[in-house]
């Protein structure tokens, strides 16, 4: 499914994503255990947790129960945050098998859905991924965000762009 993303970063995590994959897949092929690892991580911590997840509390923490445009945006952020943890957790298992065992498990328990094995869950490959990788080239470049954010007040809050980007690889 095609989903209009509000909000810049969602669509610069999923073109993260897709370049982790890329990168761990090439790796992989080349039997370069440790760079692939290395990519892993630097997804997960450099990526997704420092600057992805500190760019997005301000979505998840306001109230949008009343506002329905707020409400899509997070819902799309929910969406785009469950695929990356979702293919993340599948991109991290040969590398961790027991510990995304149980995170992917417990990932299906919170979203409903029907408990089964990470292990029966197909390895993310490149193919699917690169119309994330195509949809960043078609906006403007995301600045290194890293280090401490100050979360803007409703008033100053800045609007993203919109990006078009289909979340369908392997969700």
């Amino acid at each position: 499914p095609s989903l209009l993303l509000p909000y810049l970063p969602d669509a610069w995590i999923l073109s993260r994503l897709a370049a982790a994959i890329a990168a761990v897949d090439a790796h992989l092929k080349a039997y370069e255990i440790a760079a692939a690892v290395t990519a892993v991580y630097e997804f997960w911590y450099k990526e997704l947790c420092d600057v992805y997840l500190e760019s997005i509390k301000p979505v998840m923490q306001r109230e949008a129960s009343w506002n329905a445009e707020l409400a899509a945006a997070r819902h799309a952020t929910q969406s785009v945050l469950h695929c990356c943890l979702h293919n993340g957790l599948r991109l991290l298992h040969p590398f961790m098998p027991f510990v995304t065992e149980e995170l992917y498990q417990r990932l299906q328990l919170l979203t409903g859905e029907a408990r089964t094995s990470i292990m029966l869950a197909p390895y993310p490959t490149p193919e699917p991924c690169a119309i994330w990788r195509s949809a960043a080239k078609k906006r403007p470049r995301v600045p290194e965000m890293r280090g401490p954010i100050i979360t803007p007040s409703p008033a100053q809050e800045p609007s993203w762009p919109s990006a078009a980007v289909s979340l369908s690889p392997d969700e």
